[in-house]
């Protein structure tokens, strides 16, 4: 897991790090659930997911930045889709109310009630 953390460089590179540390984490979840919880997976798995939307954020900047605004709205909405509880979906959600494209409009979801 951690040599999978170790491979990802920053947003603007290659995930495929980010992705196989959070799927071994799973699996170790799955396997080692009292080892997971001293290991501190949850808060982990929280930071690969903040991590894989902030580079999906980034890509769909960088297509809205090109003018292709209809690019930019499809990879917002699936961001939001994917990663729906961290700060770069909302960041989306931002960004698809501006860029007003027909057919990509996104709702934000009610907040859950945690009791």
């Amino acid at each position: 897991i951690q040599a999978s953390l170790a491979r990802f460089r920053g947003p603007q590179y290659d995930p495929t790090g980010l992705i196989e540390a959070g799927q071994r984490l799973r699996m170790y979840q799955a396997e080692f659930p009292a080892s997971a919880d001293r290991l501190g997976a949850d808060a982990l798995l929280v930071r690969i997911n903040e991590s894989l939307a902030t580079k999906e954020f980034g890509t769909a900047t960088w297509y809205e930045r090109r003018g292709r605004d209809v690019s930019a709205a499809a990879l917002y909405r699936r961001l939001v889709e994917d990663y729906p509880q961290t700060l770069a979906a909302q960041r989306a959600l931002e960004r698809l109310a501006a860029l007003d494209v027909p057919g990509y409009r996104v709702q934000p979801r009610p907040a859950v009630d945690e009791r």
